[in-house]
C-alpha cells in the first residue's frame, strides 16, 4: 500500500511540473508571437480597424 501511495505522489508531482512548464512556455512566448504577428497599419486603415 505504501508503495502505491509513493508512486501516486511521484506521478502527481511530475504532472504538476509538466503543467507548470507548459504554462510558463506559453505565457512567455505570447509577447514574442505578438511581435512576430504584429501588422503595421497605414494611416488610412487605422480609423477603420482599431
Amino acid at each position: 500500500m505504501n508503495r502505491m501511495c509513493h508512486q501516486f505522489d511521484l506521478r502527481t508531482s511530475l504532472n504538476n511540473s509538466v503543467i507548470l512548464i507548459a504554462y510558463n512556455v506559453f505565457y512567455t512566448s505570447v509577447p514574442f508571437l505578438d511581435s512576430v504577428l504584429h501588422k503595421n497599419l497605414s494611416e488610412e486603415t487605422r480609423p477603420h480597424h482599431p
